[in-house]
């Protein structure tokens, strides 16, 4: 068996852990018992990123709200029925959702699909447990999707197009028995019986789908995607070009320190070609709120931003700084979707230039000292050290490798170091959580300038003379004493 704490240890990035601590310690202090289930243990399993921190609670989360959102949530929205929280926090996606039937044993029975029905409990004294009561593990090392048992397409018909949506993406088979019960769930039109919140919790996995297009093909080809989300939701009139090379585009610009919300920018490709009527109801379907009614205002956010890129200066090493800072106020989504479909050739131009300068700078940066040191490259702390050093070089500073290389590991030693003065790492290049970043995206981080070598405290001269306490104290302290 799989020793599960090494695989949260090693498959999760370092954001996702500190997230899932501050979970865990907020379900303690409620009494709430939680797990990991779902996506997450599928994706830890198959080696696919994981991109959502799925969690199941005995008893509700809703108690959570005021808890998570001091310990930084974002974007928070919930769901009183059945109870769902669902936020970020640290740049994470997390959903969190009540057990249904009260216990994690009975809720992972209930689930539609074996792969999706394996928890792992988070709790102190049986951290790492993992249940399968569905035998799912099995599943996943034979590629199969199957059912938990008989009556699941009648009890949850949304799980005929999660089925097809996973077999798609992981290139799992479905198993015989599964496939014969989804064609007599055709027959049956089930999927007529679907709830609004269930066809939109759905529609919003489509968008955090790895490659939306090779989802929405396949529904479509099954002949599901009409029938689940309306008659006019067609791929046909959806940018699926922009949508298959969303990873990709994601994956560069996370390179340069960006954090992005995948569903955010996909949603726009989904729904802009869509009538009208089938936009407002898809988008009060979906559970998170940001992304059904936020998606119009990312598409102005890019315009916007591509008026500024073609106003700013062109060239120059200062440039680079300046494009870098002027990007550095509109949220990564819109610089995302702005490099993905830019409504200007120039403006895209510019961009990918920019994008390919600056990422000769960033291979400049010191990340295997960060990897030797204990701080993850990719993580929230990494940007706020190296940010600095980045800036520095986008200006065409001169730089030595060595400066730099000493720069980064004497902040992380000022991080480190237990008798430091409050708020000294920052200067040092720790940098904080923008807490003002108003819902645009995940937290940005932000330094200070560069560090500067540390001062040294000046000598006493020798023989310097120890002032005296006054008598009256010596004597206080002393009564106290006995």
């Amino acid at each position: 068996m799989a020793d599960f704490n090494f695989l949260l240890a090693t498959r999760l990035n370092q954001d996702q852990q500190n997230a899932l601590r501050v979970l865990e310690n907020v379900c303690r202090k409620a009494g709430l018992n939680v797990y990991l289930t779902g996506a997450s243990m599928r994706d830890l399993l198959t080696t696919q990123p994981v991109r959502l921190l799925n969690l199941t609670t005995e008893g509700s989360p809703l108690v959570l709200k005021d808890a998570v959102v001091a310990g930084g949530a974002e974007r928070l929205s919930s769901r009183a029925e059945p109870a769902g929280l669902f936020f970020s926090l640290l740049g994470c996606r997390m959903r969190v959702e009540a057990a249904r039937g009260g216990s994690i044993v009975e809720d992972l029975r209930s689930r539609a699909l074996t792969l999706n029905a394996i928890g792992l409990s988070l709790n102190p004294g049986s951290r790492g447990l993992p249940l399968d009561p569905t035998n799912g593990v099995a599943d996943i090392e034979a590629r199969l999707i199957r059912i938990s048992h008989a009556y699941v397409f009648l009890e949850d018909p949304v799980a005929l197009l999660r089925a097809v949506r996973l077999a798609a993406r992981l290139d799992f088979k479905l198993e015989e028995r599964t496939q014969a019960r989804m064609e007599s769930a055709r027959e049956g039109d089930y999927l007529a019986q679907a709830t609004p919140q269930a066809r939109g919790q759905e529609w919003e996995a489509i968008a955090y789908e790895p490659d939306p297009a090779v989802v929405l093909r396949e529904l479509e080809r099954e002949g599901w995607l009409e029938r689940a989300f309306g008659a006019g939701v067609r791929t046909s009139r959806m940018n699926l070009a922009a949508l298959s090379k969303l990873t990709a585009t994601l994956e560069a610009w996370e390179l340069l320190g960006r954090a992005v919300d995948t569903g955010a920018v996909a949603t726009p490709f989904l729904m802009a070609g869509l009538a009208a009527g089938d936009q407002n109801r898809l988008g009060q379907w979906m559970p998170s709120r940001h992304l059904g009614a936020g998606w119009k205002k990312l598409q102005a956010e890019a315009a916007t931003l591509e008026k500024k890129l073609l106003a700013a200066g062109s060239g120059g090493k200062a440039g680079l700084r300046g494009i870098f800072e002027m990007l550095d106020k509109f949220s990564p989504e819109a610089v995302v979707y702005a490099s993905l479909n830019p409504s200007n050739a120039k403006s895209g131009r510019k961009l990918r230039e920019f994008h390919a300068e600056a990422m000769q700078h960033r291979q400049r940066l010191p990340l295997s000292l960060l990897r030797a040191l204990g701080v993850p490259p990719r993580s929230q702390r990494a940007e706020a050290l190296l940010r600095p050093w980045f800036l520095r070089l986008l200006a065409g500073d001169t730089i030595s490798d060595a400066e730099m290389t000493e720069g980064v590991r004497r902040a992380v030693l000022a991080q480190q170091a237990p008798a430091a003065a409050p708020r000294v790492a920052v200067a040092a290049g720790a940098g904080k959580l923008d807490a003002a970043a108003g819902g645009k995206g995940p937290a940005k981080v932000r330094a200070a300038k560069a560090p500067a070598a540390p001062k040294r405290a000046a000598a006493k001269p020798a023989g310097h003379a120890v002032k005296p306490r006054p008598k009256a104290k010596v004597k206080a302290k002393a009564a106290k004493r006995h």
